[in-house]
This record gives structure tokens, C-alpha cells and sequence, in this order.
């Protein structure tokens, strides 16, 4: 839209899905001089591809797969790139890629859990098939799977040697994932130790990382709001709680009256007041009344002891309120479908 106009953000791919060769060709054609390649989805697990028979569910005809991709890499300008998950078996996941570039594609994301391996029983990724897969093509492969941190991503780098990585579902709460800043190492590098939501250590106390998370996931949320106004999304309010549950994940688990504030918003000022609560609940100052800018979540970040202090009178306050004391949930976002934790 006009808002949007200049803006750049490249480079871009533009992900496709669907079971007929033409149909896909002819859409991927209304776009391709406008990104710089087109994929195609055989990676996704949700119900509604396996009532359209597409994603990973069309993995299980390899011909029809190969009649897209090709048809894909024939009559399309812009490059082809296509991603898949692993199937049960090893030797056909490896005899797919190789499937996938004889028939052009020129770049394979591989997500290392297969169909079944789907939310509470998503497990872990299988990277060594990724590393086998890498060293069996001669196009470039991504890592997909189990990269919800910049740490895992080195780690999956390493092991695999695939040529980047991905992520997807940590990045929705975490989008600085990939920086190597120091807070973002020192709060979400050390996810394997803030321990399980089945154990007793339900909350993270330690107030030090209370005030790193709160101010950190704040800034994003507060962030994504100011560019929501900016550049409104299709089905602004929907599209915005949902990212805000994501950002705020650990935090509403905690202050669980805001989180029914949340689902309750009709606009976004509904929704800067739900950020300006939280704010509240942590100690930490609400933009609007210092210019309206993240940069006061910075300044806060920058003077912890005074921010601790903060929320040790905080603390004492709101027990006397019957208020929740400042803590987040050891459980990400990312990790919400699991049993257990690891």
C-alpha cells in the first residue's frame, strides 16, 4: 500500500503451495519479477494442507512432486527453491532431495522432523540427515528445525554443514534470534537452563533475567505496535494480538489478567494499554510518557541495578495486592506444545 511505498526489504521469496503444476506456475507467474525466487511449501504439517493435499502431505506422491518442481524450474524466470520435511524412511528422504534438484531447484530447505513430528509430539530435529543430505547434493541446503537460539543456529551450522539455517515459530517470539548482541545471547541462549514446566521451578525468579526478558519482549511488542500503525496488516487487530501472545508469551503466563486484557483488544490503542500494563507489572517505563520511543526500554536495560531495585519494591507492593509478583514463565513460547523439556 502506500504507506509501504520505499520500503525495501530484500532479498525476497515469495512461498507457494499447492498439488497442480500449472496452477502453481501460474501464480508464482503473476509475482516473479517482483521477489528474487519462488519456493515451494512440501514442509508444512497443519491439518488444512492434509485436507488440500499439499506440504509435506504431497511428499508422499514423489511424482507429482517432481512434475511441480520441474514445471516450476522449466517455464519460470526467477530461481526455484523448495522445501521439504523428512519422511519416516532415510533412504527416500536423501532419494527426494535428489529428486528435488535433478528436476531444477536450486536451493533445498530441509526440516529435520518428519509429518508426525507435529506439535506436543514434535521432538527433536534429526540434523544428521540434514548433514547427509548436504553432503550428497551439490546445491546449497538449509538447516530447518530446532533453531530457537543464535546458539542452536551456530550448533546446527556446525553439525550439519548446511549453508544457513532457518527458523520459524522461535523467531515469532524472539526476533532478534540471529543477533549476537549480548542481551539477546545472555537471555535466550540460556533457554536448556531455565529447566522444565512440569517441575516445581515453574517461574523464572532470578530478578536480573526478569528484567532482561520483560524489557526485552517489551521492546519488540511496543515495536511491532509503532510498525502495525505504520504499515497496517490485513486483519490489523487479529494479526496483531496475534503476534503480541507470541512476543509476551512468558509474560502472560505470569499475569494471566492481562493476557484475558489481550484476547478482550478491539484497536490498537486497546493495545498499547495492554503493553502499558505490562510495563507496570515490570517496572519499566510506558514510551508514551517519555516521546512515545522504545529507547526508554534501552536506557532501563542499561541501569539494571536501579531496575532491580524497582522491582524489589514492586515485588513487595503486589504481594500486598494480591498481584503477581514480576517473574516470567521458564517455558518459551516456541516450547509450548512440549511434554517435557530438552
Amino acid at each position: 500500500g502506500a504507506a509501504g511505498e520505499g520500503f525495501v526489504d530484500r532479498p525476497l521469496v515469495a512461498q507457494f503451495c499447492g498439488n497442480d503444476p500449472d496452477v502453481v506456475v501460474g501464480a508464482a507467474e503473476l509475482l516473479q519479477d517482483q521477489v528474487d525466487a519462488v519456493d515451494l511449501n512440501l514442509g508444512c504439517p497443519q491439518k488444512i494442507a492434509r485436507k488440500g493435499n499439499y506440504g509435506a502431505y504431497l511428499m508422499r506422491d514423489k511424482a507429482r512432486c517432481e512434475a511441480i518442481v520441474s514445471a516450476m524450474a522449466s517455464r519460470l524466470s526467477t530461481p526455484v527453491t523448495v522445501k521439504i520435511r523428512v519422511l519416516e524412511d532415510r533412504q527416500a528422504t536423501l532419494d527426494f532431495a535428489k529428486m528435488v534438484e535433478a528436476s531444477g531447484a536450486q536451493l533445498l530447505t530441509v526440516h529435520g522432523r518428519t509429518l508426525k513430528q507435529n506439535k506436543q509430539y514434535c521432538g527433536s530435529a534429526d540434523w544428521d540427515v540434514i548433514r547427509e543430505i548436504a553432503e550428497e547434493l551439490s546445491i546449497p541446503v538449509v538447516a530447518n528445525g530446532g533453531i530457537e537460539s543464535r546458539g542452536a543456529a551456530l550448533r546446527c551450522l556446525a553439525e550439519t554443514k548446511a549453508k544457513a539455517v532457518m527458523s520459524a515459530e522461535a523467531l515469532l517470539e524472539n526476533p532478534a534470534l540471529f543477533s549476537a548482541s549480548d542481551m539477546n545471547l545472555a537471555l535466550h541462549d540460556g533457554i536448556d537452563g531455565w529447566g522444565s514446566w512440569d517441575s516445581e521451578s515453574r517461574y523464572l525468579e532470578d530478578l536480573h533475567a526478569v528484567h532482561r526478558g520483560a524489557a526485552t519482549q517489551l521492546s519488540f511488542a511496543w515495536e511491532y505496535v509503532d510498525l502495525a500503525t505504520q504499515f497496517p496488516p490485513r486483519d490489523l487487530v487479529a494479526t496483531v494480538k496475534g503476534h503480541l501472545f507470541k512476543f509476551l508469551h512468558r509474560l502472560l503466563e505470569v499475569h494471566t489478567d492481562i493476557r484475558d486484557d489481550l484476547v478482550r483488544v478491539g484497536s490498537l490503542d486497546d493495545a498499547y494499554n495492554v503493553l502499558a500494563s505490562l510495563c507496570l507489572r515490570y517496572a519499566l517505563p510506558d514510551p508514551r510518557a517519555h516521546g512515545g520511543g522504545i529507547e526508554v526500554f534501552k536506557d532501563s536495560l542499561s541501569s539494571p541495578d536501579e531496575a532491580i531495585d524497582r522491582l524489589n519494591r514492586l515485588a513487595a507492593s503486589n504481594q500486598a495486592k494480591d498481584i503477581p509478583a514480576p517473574r516470567l514463565s521458564t517455558r518459551t513460547w516456541y516450547r509450548r506444545h512440549w511434554s517435557g523439556v530438552g
